[in-house]
């Protein structure tokens, strides 16, 4: 007799298996396309963003290449002494010595100006120190012109033709004329004050005052009732 196989069974699903796999790696397959395939509008953002980012990159480094120029500009035009840049056993020839004591004599004719306008108008250092930086602010030529001429007087006229010194003349004057018309009408005294001493004469006092004042006065008195 012929013995049959008994493990048939096993070898069809031996058979069987390899289908699985195939099945399950075309899942993972496609579960990998899918984690690969990104929306388009997000991709679009990213794009755009790194875009914004470079674009503001590059404007920092021109902003610090900008700053860089204009500090080395200013360093080469800086103003320097030439005598800083010599030794104190260096011999100075005859052209180098008449170029600095005509320096110094610039200098000391300059001071000595400066000390002339201040004996004339003594309000001379408070007026263009105020007033004067603000006209240089507005006009810039103006810088080199004073620089190159020394001229104070033209500072001066300057500094108080500003709008600022005339307006801040306008408010204290009329903070003078409100002190001096108040100190008036007390001395002068109210209708309440009739018959009391007074040091002065009424009436001459009311002679005494200008037609401001007394206007003035004449409406204080009148809200007095």
């Amino acid at each position: 007799m012929s013995e049959e196989p008994q493990d048939s069974g096993a070898q069809v699903m031996e058979a069987a298996a390899p289908v699985d796999s195939v099945t399950d790696d075309l899942h993972t397959g496609e579960e990998q396309k899918e984690a690969q395939m990104v929306p388009l509008d997000a991709l679009q953002s990213e794009r755009t963003q790194r875009q914004n980012l470079q674009d503001e990159l590059r404007v920092i480094k021109d902003h610090i290449a900008l700053m860089q120029a204009q500090q080395t500009s200013q360093q080469q035009q800086k103003p320097t002494d030439e005598m800083d840049a010599m030794a104190d056993d260096d011999v100075l020839t005859v052209g180098e010595a008449k170029k600095f004591l005509k320096k110094m004599n610039n200098q000391y004719q300059s001071s000595i100006e400066e000390m002339k306008m201040v004996q004339k108008h003594p309000d001379y250092q408070d007026v263009v120190q105020k007033y004067l930086p603000e006209v240089l602010k507005q006009n810039p030529k103006l810088r080199s012109t004073l620089e190159q001429s020394q001229d104070y007087d033209l500072a001066y006229y300057l500094a108080k033709n500003s709008d600022t010194y005339k307006s801040d003349m306008k408010t204290g004057k009329k903070n003078q004329d409100a002190e001096r018309i108040m100190q008036n009408s007390q001395k002068a005294g109210s209708l309440s004050s009739v018959g009391s001493t007074a040091p002065m004469n009424t009436a001459k006092r009311y002679k005494e005052m200008n037609e401001t004042d007394f206007k003035s006065l004449v409406n204080r008195n009148m809200g007095s009732f």
